[in-house]
């Protein structure tokens, strides 16, 4: 009989508990980033060190226990973004840059920068000092006045990702999985036993389809009612998956991973210079020769049609979807207004921004962050074909070099 999957409770991820003694992750290290350097760890540093018991005897946690036990890395310390990235340094087009409100009145020298704190606090902006230095212009004063220039992370997808997300999928996931866990399989090079990671799994319906065929799976994901789900599932059918609560910015796994994958547009929920941390923690968790697929909107293909405005039906209830795109910060904004056939439940609404990329910009940073970017396809059903904007969606591939 298989092993039955657990939820490992992000504290963030001790990776001894997940793989057995022996795995070391590299120090975490305050140092300022520059865009051709090594994966930057971001949030706080854990005070213990990762347990080393074997694998037969890591400690089994109900959901419950986790979120009664865990003390989480503040998820709101979101990371900022540097100033109107140019093309010169990452290779962006000028028109996906985010430009904000230029301030406006008589223009004053930049102050001091602050010192930063080692911990920080629910919900204020983090910056290291050369990121502050960079950013600290003629055009800006303090911390405090940087929301002119910032394509800020407002946590919307804390609000998304609860129980009433599963009102708005479809019935029947099962030929559609089928079909794109074949063809991420086939992209990655993956073979039956590799070690893959389904980075924002969701309730992991890919995931257990890998672990259906063979594959050494581990879930990771920030929303822990998806969580719930998924393993509740995967007990069912008695399936051998490591479901791990934790935050994709968090990642300190050092060349553990034979694949991983992102896919439903899990990526672009952040500024770019998250985004840009985001790959380079994907990049250091995967061995030498390792593939990355991610999956995203296509902008071009979105673009066109809006904004848009539709009524769709899901489970219980009507939701009216308010698609727009704003070109100033390439950002895809998506309000959802639930009513429900309960009449005891009052409408809500639900807000979504995603930053997207085209093909060119998501290539430049994932070379930026170390990948050799291989391939670029625009559908689940023809691999190895992009269509430009007739393409719905941009899947890109890319590999860890085997010679650093």
């Amino acid at each position: 009989m298989s092993e039955t999957p657990d939820v490992i409770a992000y504290e963030p991820i001790k990776v001894d508990a997940l793989f057995g003694e022996g795995h070391q992750a590299p120090a975490i290290t305050d140092d300022a980033p520059t865009l051709d350097a090594p994966a930057v760890p971001l949030g706080v540093i854990p005070s213990e060190e990762a347990t080393e018991p074997g694998a037969e005897e890591v400690e089994e946690r109900t959901i419950d226990q986790s979120r009664e036990e865990v003390e989480f890395i503040p998820e709101e310390a979101a990371e900022v973004l540097e100033e109107l990235i140019s093309s010169d340094e990452i290779g962006l087009d000028a028109q996906a840059v985010p430009m904000g409100r230029m301030p406006t009145g008589a223009i004053r020298p930049p102050k001091p920068p602050p010192q930063l704190p080692r911990r920080v606090k629910e919900g204020e902006v983090v910056l290291t000092q050369d990121e502050y230095n960079e950013l600290t212009t003629t055009k800006h004063d303090s911390i405090d006045d940087l929301d002119c220039a910032l394509f800020k992370d407002n946590n919307w997808y804390k609000e998304v990702f609860t129980e009433d997300y599963f009102r708005t999928l479809p019935k029947n996931f099962h030929k559609q999985t089928i079909r794109e866990v074949e063809f991420i399989i086939q992209r990655l090079g993956a073979e039956p036993g590799a070690r893959i990671l389904d980075l924002c799994c969701g309730f992991g319906r890919h995931t257990m389809e890998f672990a259906k065929r063979g594959f050494n799976m581990v879930g990771l994901d920030l929303a822990m009612p998806l969580l719930q789900k998924g393993l509740n599932e995967a007990q069912r059918r008695n399936l051998s998956i490591k479901f791990v609560h934790g935050d994709m910015r968090e990642l300190n796994f050092d060349k553990v991973f034979d694949g991983i994958f992102n896919v439903q547009t899990s990526f672009g929920y952040f500024n770019d210079l998250t985004n840009y941390r985001v790959l380079q923690r994907i990049f250091r968790a995967l061995k030498p020769g390792g593939r990355f697929l991610v999956e995203t909107i296509n902008r071009d293909f979105v673009v066109d049609d809006l904004p848009m405005r539709i009524w769709w039906e899901g489970t219980e209830c009507l939701i009216l979807e308010e698609v727009d795109y704003d070109f100033m910060l390439s950002t895809l904004q998506i309000k959802r207004s639930f009513v429900f056939e309960d009449s005891n439940r009052d409408p809500w609404e639900q807000h979504i921004n995603i930053r997207l990329y085209t093909p060119a910009e998501l290539s430049s940073l994932m070379r930026r962050a170390g990948f050799e970017v291989l391939e670029l396809n625009g559908d689940y059903a023809i691999p190895g074909a992009f269509f430009g904007a007739a393409s719905r969606r941009s899947i890109l591939i890319a590999e860890r070099p085997v010679d650093e």
